[in-house]
C-alpha cells in the first residue's frame, strides 16, 4: 500500500498567483499562505500548488482570506547532466505541497 504523508495549513492568504498553463493544457495556481500558529517575529510562509481540477476550489479566495488546506508533501530530486548523461553539479532537492 502505498501512502503519502498529509499536512493541513491554516492561515490567511498572503498571495494568490496566477494560473499558468503549460504544454499539454497542464494547469497549476501558486498560493501562499501565512501561518495562523507561526511567530509574529519569524512568521512562516507555505506555497501551495493546486493543480488540473483542484485549481477550481479556488474561485472567490483571495489576499487575506482565512483559510484551511490540505495538502501532500511531493519531494523531487534533479540532476543536471552534459551533453554524454554525466552529472555536472551536486543533486538538487525539491519539495512541493500539492493541495487539494
Amino acid at each position: 500500500m502505498e501512502t503519502k504523508t498529509k499536512v493541513v495549513i491554516v492561515g490567511k492568504i498572503e498571495n494568490m498567483g496566477e494560473v499558468k498553463t503549460f504544454s499539454g493544457g497542464f494547469r497549476k495556481c501558486e498560493v501562499v499562505v501565512r501561518d495562523k500558529f507561526g511567530s509574529e517575529k519569524w512568521p512562516s510562509f507555505y506555497p501551495c500548488t493546486f493543480k488540473k481540477e483542484n485549481i477550481a476550489k479556488l474561485d472567490g479566495w483571495k489576499a487575506g482570506d482565512e483559510v484551511c488546506i490540505e495538502a501532500y508533501v511531493n519531494g523531487n530530486r534533479w540532476i543536471k547532466k552534459d551533453a554524454n548523461g554525466k552529472p555536472v553539479q551536486a543533486p538538487r532537492y525539491f519539495l512541493e505541497l500539492d493541495a487539494f
